[in-house]
């Protein structure tokens, strides 16, 4: 049987294909169960393996990952070519032995034999990525199918800290052993947030005057060991998106229509909007100008970079 699975995030197809290998294989050892890289073993070795006899099994999986020669992509590969009698060689293949093709992209080349043949005689499977407007609605279905409830707070801020599928599944599964629900505090608790994320945080809290919290952020950010110059360069980029939307904002476009020109999430215009009673656009460009002086000295050597940011945060 022949499968290929296909997708730009690995993540998305990895659970299918353990449980397609689980359900042909319930033990595996070294006679029944291989894998081979498309980009180190040439496909007629592969093609040499599968069309071997075992005596020790009956059953035998064969993954074929990184088959780059069934996408558009360019991923390097000594498999750039495969002859058309290789290919053929599939239909002498045992019923049972079971070749699983992983495509590392979902941008499939539908008209190379390789894939023809996998279509005519096997399984496909490919997935999209998941769209930044569906991501939501993905993490609601991913907790439902887990029969564990999430907080609509906690799965905003939990977005707001991961950066991809993989990193959401690997925070996703941390958070389903703690607890019956999934809150804001605990998301909080347990999902590290990332520096873009802890420098949109403490925008927010500077803007709105708590000191306390803004200090505890920066102090976070130092458990992290990270470098103030980086984190001043995302604090700035933080405030230059405020100033965006505020001049979207008064040119007449809606929350909606800024998130899609700036390409950012709608809960972030919002809670700029927010602060839009607490600051002016002047106000944003006026902390620009002390970010940009701020990063020069610490550059140049005129004042030590955590003090220096430290004043900043205590006394603009």
């Amino acid at each position: 049987m022949l499968y290929l699975f296909a997708a730009n995030e690995y993540a998305l197809v990895e659970k299918v294909i353990r449980k397609t290998v689980d359900n042909l294989l319930p033990q595996r050892n070294a006679f029944n169960f291989v894998r081979y890289d498309m980009r180190e073993t040439p496909f007629n070795e592969i093609m040499e393996d599968a069309l071997s006899y075992s005596f020790n099994t009956d059953v035998r999986v064969i993954i074929v990952d990184h088959a780059s020669v069934l996408t558009t992509s360019n991923e390097k590969s000594i498999n750039k070519e495969i002859p058309d009698q290789d290919i053929e060689q599939l239909s002498l293949l045992s019923d049972d032995v079971h070749l699983i093709f992983i495509a590392r992209s979902s941008q499939i080349n539908t008209k190379h034999k390789l894939f023809k043949f996998i279509e005519n005689n096997g399984k496909i499977t490919v997935e999209k990525d998941i769209d930044k407007n569906d991501w939501q609605r993905f993490v609601y279905a991913y907790f439902d199918r887990e029969n564990l409830p999430i907080d609509r707070e906690a799965a905003e801020e939990l977005l707001s800290r991961v950066t991809n599928l993989s990193s959401f599944l690997q925070e996703a599964e941390k958070l389903a052993i703690y607890g019956e629900r999934v809150t804001l505090p605990l998301v909080e608790e347990l999902v590290t947030p990332l520096l873009e994320e802890n420098s949109f945080a403490l925008v927010n809290a500077f803007i709105s005057g708590d000191k306390e919290k803004t200090i505890k952020i920066y102090q976070d950010f130092k458990v992290q060991n990270q470098e103030p110059v980086a984190f001043i360069a995302q604090v700035g980029n933080q405030f230059r998106t405020y100033a965006q939307i505020y001049i979207c904002h008064e040119l007449g476009m809606t929350n909606d229509a800024i998130a899609e020109t700036l390409n950012i999430h709608k809960y972030r215009v919002k809670l700029a909007m927010d602060q839009r009673r607490k600051t002016s656009l002047d106000q944003v460009f006026n902390i620009l100008r002390a970010l940009s002086d701020l990063d020069y000295k610490i550059k140049s050597g005129q004042i030590d970079r955590f003090y220096g940011f430290e004043m900043f945060l205590l006394n603009y």
